[in-house]
């Protein structure tokens, strides 16, 4: 059995890392022949797998943000520049509360101090979210996102969720094979009608190799693969 783990963009299962990475490319490309068209993100991580900096960029490839992280006591923050048309309009500082390795609490505030954001997230035992609690001045603590995470055999199959009214907004479907280091989300709504569905490809480090997004018709609407570097 696999252990799964979650995350924003992806859900799949977990790779025993046989290389450090020290840093990660991504490129939007061609659906047709894979030539790179614009870089998506550029990430560096220290020897310790820890992300330093990260740089992303907008659909036609112009810079978009930066940021640079720093760690203290187990915890992390990060210094987010906002760029549009090149021109700085933003500054935000992300602080993070890790808990074994999972991230359980983000507080965003911008240059001022004001806090814009403040989120607490919760694990199942196999390291999957099952609710993030969005606190504001307003609401206290009543925005929330809960996910049921359904397993079979140990690795993650199904993860519905729920907004706050208890309504189910989405499902993802895990499909993978193993043997050919691959697996798909499947993202519907209850009803079973498909949103999207992306494909990945895993290098056997665990690192994914190639990312593909099919609209409900099965036609690919975007790819991308990613490049690394490793320490010696």
């Amino acid at each position: 059995m696999l252990p799964f783990v979650g995350c924003e963009n992806a859900l799949g299962p977990q790779y025993a890392e046989t290389l450090q990475v020290k840093s990660e490319t991504k490129w939007r490309v061609s659906t047709l022949d894979d030539h790179k068209i614009s870089k998506v993100s550029f990430k560096t991580f220290n020897s310790k797998g820890d992300i330093i900096s990260k740089i992303e960029y907008n659909q036609n490839g112009i810079l978009q943000s930066t940021s640079e992280f720093s760690y203290l006591n187990g915890n992390s923050s990060e210094k987010e520049v906002r760029f549009s048309n090149g021109d700085t309009i933003g500054l935000l500082i992300h602080q993070y509360e890790m808990k074994n390795g999972k991230i359980v609490s983000k507080k965003t505030t911008n240059k001022a101090g004001d806090v814009l954001d403040n989120e607490q997230l919760m694990y199942d035992l196999n390291g999957n979210v099952t609710e993030i609690v969005k606190c504001d001045g307003t609401n206290g603590c009543d925005d929330r996102i809960k996910f049921d995470n359904q397993y079979v055999n140990g690795n993650l199959t199904i993860r519905y969720t729920f907004e706050s009214d208890g309504s189910i907004t989405q499902k993802d479907s895990i499909v993978y094979n193993v043997s050919n280091n691959y697996f798909e989300k499947i993202t519907s709504d209850n009803n079973g009608n498909i949103f999207f569905i992306t494909g990945y490809s895993i290098h056997n480090d665990g690192r994914i190799e190639s990312e593909v997004i099919k609209n409900n018709n099965g036609s690919v609407v975007e790819k991308f693969i990613y490049e690394y570097t490793y320490f010696e």
